[in-house]
């Protein structure tokens, strides 16, 4: 079994409104290894979102260690986790986020350039353009093209750093089954190709045949399903 590259031991998370307490994540145990797909599937409203964050560094739990590449997470400074997100992570939403004015080729490289890796942006953004089957696309604008294809653009987006680690937050959500298919499976590809862990979450199961590893998050705890 290769190392893991995501380790979660214990983790909470709660949202306080008011007088009431919603124990969103409840002693959390994960672990996720280097080069597989994760997928962590569950009903709206399960916590999916909130683990995720929690693993992106965008939000820190309440208890318990996280460690991404076998460093905790938990104790690291604001600073310290913009420079991990920068470099170590890349996200793909369910609604694309590309900017209208940008063309696919720009949008890509604009993940290079808010890094501060300015290095052949063009060319690496086009090459990865490529991998995704949209290298005859590139100078289009999200407006010109298909929802699949805007997606096809954020994964691009998401990899062009060469990140080792790709979070995705119901990527599917906004497509119709076959055209979510299609996306999924240029995930697949890349994910052999560039040896880049994914972690999905979804609410759909017609991901899971794609996982290496497959987990439930139910009121607020996880299931190891499969792996």
């Amino acid at each position: 079994m290769s190392e893991s590259i995501v380790k979660l031991v214990n983790v909470n998370k709660s949202f306080k409104t008011g007088e009431q307490v919603q124990h969103v994540l409840k002693d959390i145990n994960l672990e996720i290894h280097k080069g597989e797909i994760a997928l962590i599937y569950g009903p709206s409203g399960s916590g999916k979102t909130t683990l995720l964050n929690q693993i992106g560094a965008l939000d820190k739990p309440d208890s318990g260690e996280i460690y991404i590449n076998g460093e905790p997470m938990m104790h690291k400074k604001e600073k310290e986790l913009t420079k991990f997100r920068a470099k170590f992570v890349g996200w793909v939403f369910q609604f694309y986020n590309l900017i209208p004015s940008l063309t696919a080729m720009e949008n890509v490289a604009l993940a290079l350039e808010l890094s501060g890796d300015r290095k052949d942006m063009e060319q690496r953004s086009r090459e990865m353009l490529k991998l995704v089957g949209l290298e005859d696309h590139a100078d289009k604008f999200p407006s010109q093209l298909s929802g699949g294809q805007q997606q096809r653009v954020a994964l691009a987006r998401a990899l062009v750093k060469r990140p080792p680690l790709v979070l995705g937050d119901e990527i599917t959500g906004n497509l119709d089954s076959k055209t979510g298919k299609e996306v999924v499976e240029s995930l697949k590809k890349l994910n052999e190709e560039l040896n880049t862990t994914f972690l999905l979450i979804s609410h759909d199961p017609s991901l899971e045949k794609y996982a290496d590893h497959i987990f439930e998050l139910k009121d607020g705890r996880i299931v190891d399903k499969e792996g």
